[in-house]
């Protein structure tokens, strides 16, 4: 945070002064920006519903998951708006990846939860992939957005889970390593490094970190197309 001392004992000669002054700098140094635009863009696409409310039976029935849990906090009218949103989304995100929409539930062993599994407080994530629980949450107030993302950890997982148990194809393997050293070939790894040099455990370099958000940006991307 400063340099240009003539020893050490200058260095903290200096911190003893300006304790409050450099509890402020770091502060400042670790404070990482908002990764993602402040709001969401209007959703643009094809109409699944046909402007109708989906109904649980039909959200489970299109994709197969293993479950659908919404926290107390989250009312009847917005379970329905969160249910509606999510169905267009998981719809998008089979269309851009020509899979069937079933797919998505990675064979049925995938739950989704809207505003039941957060923790809240200060800086709390928008959402979250629970691996011993293989499920996807999404918070009430930021969760929208960051759906595609957290399906990535969810299939990451998968596949980590299928290699330790049946095991998992050539091809597959084959193309993690692909998709991982396409990463490390961009400056998404420099960048993140930069965001970890301020943390005391890595984050933003993690395989699994690089590797989701790099499938958010192709997601969004792909749709944009």
């Amino acid at each position: 945070l400063k340099t240009g001392f003539s020893d050490i004992k200058a260095a903290r000669q200096y911190l003893a002064d300006n304790q409050a002054e450099m509890e402020k700098l770091l502060e400042k140094y670790k404070a990482v920006p908002h990764v993602r635009s402040g709001s969401n863009a209007p959703r643009i696409g094809e109409d699944y519903r046909k402007g109708a409310d989906v109904t649980p039976e039909q959200f489970q029935d299109a994709f197969g998951f293993r479950g659908v849990q919404f926290g107390n906090y989250v009312e009847g009218g917005r379970r329905q708006q969160d249910l509606n949103q999510a169905y267009d989304a998981l719809m998008d995100l089979a269309a851009v990846l020509h899979l069937p929409p079933r797919a998505l539930s990675l064979g049925g062993r995938l739950g989704l939860a809207f505003g039941a599994r957060g923790t809240g407080g200060t800086d709390a994530a928008a959402a979250h992939y629970e691996r011993g629980n293989v499920v996807i949450n999404l918070t009430k107030r930021e969760g929208a957005g960051s759906l595609a993302h957290e399906w990535w950890h969810g299939l990451d997982n998968y596949f980590s889970r299928e290699q330790g148990g049946e095991g998992v194809r050539e091809e597959m393997r084959a193309a993690f390593r692909e998709v991982n050293g396409a990463i490390n070939r961009t400056r998404m790894q420099e960048r993140s490094r930069k965001l970890d040099d301020r943390r005391t455990k890595d984050y933003w370099t993690t395989k699994p970190e690089m590797s989701a958000r790099a499938f958010e940006s192709y997601v969004i991307s792909k749709l944009h197309d």
